[in-house]
């Protein structure tokens, strides 16, 4: 009995410890939740040095020391966390804290979280996590003044998922930055001033699902292969980058990312297209932010390959026009976001076949054109846009209307267009060489399109050049008629709703299909109307005999220097080969071989050779005077006497 009394006397005494130690001179300033070990101070205005470790309690699981030491800087060290080892979660952000000496964090086997955002760190000390957090998953950076990130910063945290490097003017990343984070799943790197993307450092987080790139302003590219070793990456944000409109997105930057990708986000990056051929390859692509740039066109394939996208926005785009079947094959969309851009309308083919897996069509702040082109969306989306209405722009008795109320009502201008300005006789009739106008205009609000077809068939669109010299605004123009120009016109004024045609047979009189017998007629201007502002003259005929004879002499001139080359080169030939004799024969004069010279100098005279007879050559001299100098006197003959 005696025994439980005191076991609970001993308790009581433990809890009221505990509680004591969580006041820090003021309850204001500090309080303590027993029941999730949990203290929090903020405002102190004592030093560090003074309240770690000696007024926290040792059991402590979640300690938060935010906003205490903002007025000068202070360093964090071993000291400070002395008997703390039951920490779950740590939390010193938004202090002055300059400095993480190493061996701070020695053995903490249960703690979770680190927080050391928004102070003024700005170098991690070698091995400054230590090896005695073995439960680490949360480590946040951001917000300090982090300029490299060096070697094996974070090797020893191997259970490490989440790192929050955001916020930091970071100018180098080293290759081995990463190395060891075999668990790390989320990495936030955002506002860093890096002008290239660490690739080779990202390569090394093979379980990365989630990678935030925000605010790279010195970012241009993104190179080829960029996240080669993530191969589990779901969702990859890049946002606020300088420009990767032109040539920034290589078609191979994402294709490691080809079955692992189903969230991209390419936000205010300057582009100006779709970057079609860098997202061909993600299959799995099932949502797609593209807000925020200058795209003006959605075209027909740039999401022709994304089957399984959901949502797609372009939002603040300025975009102007969403082509026919830009969104054809891309069925099981149910978010679309056009808003802010400068649409008009939107044609129904547009748009998947099936419009009912589509619950959220965003259309606000454009300049709609509420005609019958938008009675489709008005019928289909009624119920689908919330609180985003569809506004009106045009008609002037429509404006700021919304659609909805205007469809239950009745959509103007939902007519077939009607032809009333075209050639008023069935049959022209013109001559060879002149020009001639086929005007063609409907009424219809929106304008009609306008489509010639000339008497070969050729289908022409407003704003092209005509086979056969036409050119067209909404007329069809003709210069230069010939024979070819003769036949029927075609003129097709076409909508959604309808379309009209006219027609009318152009007879081209005395019309040849030669056209160096028929002149252009000149316009108005002096010029003649054929293609041409000056027309073509003959060459005279001096000119050409010139050019002749020019030819001709130079050919002969070319002649005339390879055979000099050739003779030139044969005659130096000859005189090198005679002066090695002339070299042999001195020699053997002056070795005194007279036999030898003899059958020498007869060799030279039976092959008659007649060399030097020139003084400029300068070789006959020398192969007579040296000889004949140096020839020794001949000897004596002596009769033999007779025995």
């Amino acid at each position: 009995m005696n025994v439980i009394k005191l076991g609970m006397l001993a308790a009581v005494i433990l809890a009221l410890g505990h509680s004591l130690a969580c006041v820090v001179d003021r309850a204001s300033s500090c309080t303590c939740e027993l029941a999730e070990y949990r203290v929090v101070c903020t405002g102190l205005e004592e030093s560090m040095d003074e309240v770690l470790p000696f007024r926290i309690p040792t059991n402590t699981r979640i300690l938060s020391l935010r906003k205490n030491w903002v007025l000068e800087n202070v360093s964090l060290r071993q000291a400070h966390l002395a008997g703390l080892n039951q920490l779950v979660k740590f939390d010193i952000s938004k202090n002055r804290v300059s400095q993480v000496e190493t061996g701070t964090f020695q053995f903490f086997p249960y703690l979770n979280t680190v927080d050391l955002s928004r102070n003024r760190i700005r170098v991690l000390e070698p091995d400054v996590f230590g090896i005695s957090l073995p439960n680490l998953e949360r480590l946040i950076l951001a917000e300090n003044r982090l300029v490299v990130l060096m070697n094996n910063n974070f090797e020893s945290l191997m259970a490490l998922k989440e790192l929050d490097l955001s916020g930091n003017p970071l100018l180098y990343v080293s290759q081995r930055a990463f190395t060891g984070l075999k668990q790390l799943k989320i990495l936030r790197m955002s506002g860093c001033n890096l002008t290239g993307l660490p690739a080779d450092a990202l390569s090394s987080l093979v379980n990365l699902r989630v990678l935030d790139l925000k605010q790279f302003p010195f970012i241009t590219s993104l190179q080829s292969k960029s996240f080669v070793g993530n191969v589990k990456l779901g969702t990859l944000i890049i946002d606020q980058f300088s420009d990767l409109s032109s040539f920034g997105l290589s078609p191979t930057t994402f294709v490691s990312l080809s079955v692992s990708l189903h969230t991209l986000q390419l936000t205010s990056c300057n582009l100006t297209d779709i970057p079609e051929l860098a997202m061909r390859q993600l299959y799995n692509l099932r949502e797609l932010y593209l807000s925020n740039n200058y795209i003006n066109v959605l075209r027909r394939n740039d999401l022709a390959n994304l089957n399984k996208l959901t949502k797609i926005d372009l939002s603040n785009n300025g975009l102007m026009q969403v082509e026919n079947l830009a969104l054809r094959t891309n069925v099981n969309l149910v978010s679309i976001d056009f808003s802010n851009n400068r649409l008009i309308t939107l044609a129904r083919n547009s748009f998947p076949p099936k419009l009912s897996n589509v619950k959220n069509l965003i259309l606000s702040g454009n300049n709609w054109s509420c005609d019958c082109r938008l009675q489709w969306v008005a019928s289909c989306f009624s119920a689908k846009n919330g609180e985003e209405p569809v506004v009106c722009s045009n008609p002037l008795s429509a404006q700021n209307q919304n659609l909805t109320d205007l469809f239950m009502t009745n959509l103007t201008n939902c007519q077939p267009p009607k032809i009333n300005k075209f050639v008023d006789r069935n049959v022209m009739e013109v001559l060879a060489g002149e020009n001639f106008n086929l005007p063609c205009a409907a009424t219809e609000t929106p304008d009609a399109i306008i489509k010639w077809y000339t008497p070969a068939r050729s289908y022409l669109q407003p704003q092209t050049t005509s086979v056969s010299r036409g050119s067209l605004d909404n007329d069809m123009r003709v210069r230069y008629a010939r024979i070819n120009d003769d036949g029927i016109y075609h003129c097709v004024a076409a909508t959604q709703n309808g379309d009209d045609v006219r027609s009318v047979a152009v007879q081209v009189k005395g019309a040849s299909n030669d056209m160096s017998e028929i002149q252009p007629v000149p316009d108005t201007s002096g010029n003649p109307i054929g293609g041409c502002t000056q027309a073509t003259q003959g060459i005279p005929l001096l000119r050409i005999v010139l050019i002749g004879v020019l030819a001709c002499v130079s050919c002969v001139g070319l002649l005339a220097s390879f055979f000099l080359a050739v003779w030139g080169y044969n005659n130096r030939r000859r005189a090198a080969r005679l002066q090695r004799k002339i070299e042999a024969c001195r020699e053997d004069v002056a070795s005194g071989d007279e036999t030898l010279v003899a059958r020498k100098r007869k060799s030279f005279a039976d092959k008659k050779v007649t060399f030097g007879q020139s003084k400029s050559s300068g070789y006959g001299s020398g192969l007579n005077s040296p000889i004949t100098q140096h020839r020794p006197p001949e000897p004596q003959r002596t009769t033999r006497p007779q025995r």
